[in-house]
């Protein structure tokens, strides 16, 4: 299994992240809205809200769901 994170970020604060999982052909890519203000965008680290996951099968076949 492979899992890769992806940062987003505006003027140094976090915005958000996207943590993709591959394995066996199937991919499951969940994105992360950061919540919370001030410290806690930058240096301290967020609190992560999930929003949505995308989901694809080996034969291209994709899901998604939002939250």
């Amino acid at each position: 299994m492979t899992k890769k994170t992806s940062y987003h970020s505006t003027n140094g604060n976090f915005t958000g992240k996207t943590v993709t999982e591959s394995s066996g052909g199937h991919t499951k890519s969940t994105s992360y809205k950061a919540t919370g203000s001030g410290l806690s965008r930058t240096i301290m680290g967020p609190g992560w809200k999930a929003t949505s996951t995308t989901t694809t099968d080996p034969k291209g076949n994709t899901r998604t769901t939002k939250y």
